[in-house]
Order: C-alpha cells, then structure tokens, then sequence
C-alpha cells in the first residue's frame, strides 16, 4: 500500500512545479511525473488532486431548484474523464434533480446497423449492461438525496425493438426490461419511456428530451424543435452544443443543444463535429422563470497530457 501524502512533500511539489515554469493547474500528470523523477506516476495525480483547488460550492436560494441534465454516454464509448467533469460540477452546484437525458447506454451489439469486428469484445451487450450498471450505481452513490430521471432515447429503444423482432413472447416479462437490467427501480431512478424512439419530460416551463431530429449545424435543431413545440426546450441527440433563441408574442422562447458525454471518435464516422459538455438548470419553485447554463468541455494537450476543462464559479476545472 503506498505512503499517504505528506504536507511537506505537497510543498516540494509545488515548489517543483513553480521552479519549472509551470502552475498548478496548467501542469498535466505526466509532466509533473517528470519533474517528481521516474517512479512517482501515481503518486503525481493524487498530488494534483490535492494542490488543485476545490470549486466553492454554489447554494442557489430555497426559491429555487437546480438540474443537472448529461446525455449521450453512450456507454460503453463514454468519455470517461469528460463524465466525471460533469459529475464534479454537479456536487459542487449541489443539484437537486438529475435528468439522464437518453443514449445512456448504446446497445451497439443488438443495432441493426454493420459492426466493426474490433469492437465485438468491448461492446459485447452483458458487458455494456454491467457498466450501465456500475454507473447507474454510482451516480446514485455520489448524490444520494437527488431526484434522477432517465429519458430514453433511440439507443435504448434498440433494446425494446430487438426483444420484440426476435422474442416478442418475452416483452413485457420481469426483469426483461433495460431499466429492471441496470437496477433502475432498486435505485429509485425514474424512467421515461413511452416505448418510441423520442420521449421528454417537462421541468417546469422546460421541455427536456430526446428528440429523433438531427440538423446540420449547431442550434438548428433545437430551433426547428421550438418552432414546432412552441415550448422552450433542451434536446439531446445532436451531440452538439447549441442555443436558439426567439420570441414569440406572449413570451420568450429558447432551445438548448446540450453536447455529449462520448467517444468523439467512434468506428462509424470519421472526425465528426461534435462537442463535449453539459448543462446546469436553475428553477424558480414559485414562478416560471428558468435559467440553463451551458458548460462546454474543452478538450486540450497541456504538458504532453490531454486535459478536459470547464470554468465553474470563476474556477477552472480540469480533469
């Protein structure tokens, strides 16, 4: 088991980090490994973690409730750190309600479209199901006291539509469903889904879904998702970020595209314009009135390391 992290030697490694020209939060894990000396891989990110200030938790008033909405996992391709970044956010905001808003998890073996063979191993379905599983466990983990609500988007219809092309006596069964197979109902998560490709829940005066639309640009499709519902929304699904705003005669309307949480370079398409992040949704409990704040992940190279970063409360967050 290794040595605990001394004081002193957090201030050797900070002095270390000044001395090379780098901070602590511009140094990556690898570079300061480097500047530790051969061996100290390990032990450089459980000092980052430790030098790296923590976000000042934001407590909106009572008046309000707050939302974290995250989609497009699609486990098992998700961008794990980017994940993660989202989920730190989230217990710093201290949110109230978690809305898991469709493509979870990606059902790629049980698609109908040609697989790559590389894949087979790693996307094999019981394994994906078992990570679903673990993060469903482990979202309910880290935030024990809030409401989450899963949307199921097109990727968890392919489960629903494969038992019914090609064991239809089973659908309906105990214990065949997605939700049941991840724990869903153990773990109190609310479930969406209306057995179509689409579905949505309102949040109030907000529309969050998955909708089975996709443009070509950024905000396209949640501007022609709000002309058609005349509803402010956000949609999942583009694994795009976005906004559209409008006005219509009584009131002020938007439409948020709200990023992924995957792999942005899958085996189906190649370099695809998609981008990582995540919204916050502030709700007044005694008016209409809400706010979506948007957090785009910036994916970079720093010291020879890939970092993900995203400003919270005047902090820079990286992971």
């Amino acid at each position: 088991m290794p040595n605990p992290i001394t004081e002193a030697e957090l201030r050797d490694a900070e002095s270390r980090i000044t001395a090379a020209g780098y901070t602590v939060r511009t140094v990556g894990r690898i570079k300061l490994s480097e500047i530790l000396g051969p061996g100290n891989e390990r032990r450089a990110q459980t000092i980052l973690t430790k030098l790296r200030p923590r976000p000042t938790p934001i407590r909106p008033s009572p008046e309000h409730e707050t939302a974290l909405v995250i989609n497009d996992l699609h486990i098992p391709f998700e961008n794990a750190r980017a994940v993660s970044l989202a989920l730190r956010v989230g217990q710093a905001v201290g949110v109230d309600h978690i809305f898991l808003d469709g493509d979870v998890t990606d059902c790629w073996q049980i698609s109908r479209f040609d697989k790559n063979p590389r894949f087979e191993a790693e996307a094999e379905l019981r394994r994906e199901i078992e990570q679903t599983r673990k993060f469903m466990h482990s979202l309910r983990e880290r935030f024990p006291s809030a409401k989450i609500t899963w949307i199921f988007g097109n990727h968890e219809h392919r489960w629903e539509k494969y038992i019914i092309a090609n064991a239809r006596p089973l659908h309906g069964l105990k214990g065949m469903s997605l939700a049941e197979q991840v724990d869903a109902d153990k773990l109190e998560i609310e479930v969406i889904n209306s057995g179509n490709r689409e579905n949505c829940v309102s949040f109030g005066r907000l529309l969050i879904g998955h909708f089975d639309r996709v443009n070509k640009h950024s905000s396209y499709t949640g501007k022609n998702l709000m002309d058609d519902k005349g509803i402010s929304l956000i949609q999942a699904h583009t694994h795009r970020g976005g906004c559209s705003y409008r006005r219509a005669w009584d009131r002020d309307l938007a439409a948020w595209e709200n990023f992924c949480l995957c792999d942005r370079n899958p085996q189906y398409v190649d370099h695809p314009n998609w981008q990582l992040g995540f919204s916050i949704v502030y709700r007044s409990t005694t008016s209409d009135f809400f706010h979506v704040q948007q957090y785009p992940i910036i994916e970079t190279e720093e010291g020879g390391e890939l970092v993900y970063k995203c400003f919270l409360n005047g902090e820079c967050l990286l992971n």
